[in-house]
């Protein structure tokens, strides 16, 4: 079996103020001033601030998996074998809307084989055979530690990344009763 999606998570029309701070020394002039009346504030965010185009945040553009399983009789015994393995894809996905940090892509492979009778099931099992160490999320946050604050006195921000599980293997005994 499979899955197969596509999201267009492109912005079509949006201002921020964070971003018009972000990336207001673009043109080789800092423009901001915390003293700016709301008037110049909205001007200086339209002028500045403009994320269209951007993706938005924690929306990856692909996603598709694929999934296979066996099972027969194993010889001539009361035993059965079996054997499924599953792959996922992720594109990347974006902290925020500024587009400035992602996760980068997540490939991901679990596999799984073993043999059962109507008492007994002895599995062995690998979680991400592939050992992929891509970050399964990324969030923008402010750093209370710093000392030093921005432009605008925030506090300065950071980002921190998830990690996934590293691969892990083992097999696992059940009986039936």
């Amino acid at each position: 079996s499979g899955t197969l999606a596509y999201t267009d998570a492109t912005i079509e029309e949006f201002t921020d103020l964070t971003q018009a701070i972000l990336f207001d020394f673009a043109d080789g002039t800092i423009d901001y001033n915390p003293a700016f009346t709301q008037p110049q504030l909205d001007a200086f965010v339209a002028r500045e601030g403009n994320v269209a185009g951007n993706t938005l945040p924690a929306v990856s553009e692909w996603q598709y998996s694929f999934s296979t399983a066996w099972d027969d009789q194993l010889g001539s015994t009361a035993w059965d074998w079996f054997a499924r393995a599953d792959y996922q894809f992720e594109s990347s996905r974006y902290a925020q809307i500024h587009n400035l940090a992602e996760t980068g892509i997540n490939r991901n492979l679990n596999l799984r084989a073993g043999v059962k009778n109507g008492t007994y099931t002895l599995t062995a099992w690998i979680t991400n055979a592939t050992d992929d160490d891509t970050a399964t999320g990324v969030t923008r946050g402010r750093d209370f530690l710093a000392t030093q604050r921005t432009a605008t006195g925030e506090r300065q921000r950071g980002f921190t990344y998830s990690l996934p599980r590293e691969r892990q293997f083992g097999v696992t005994a059940a009986i039936k009763f």
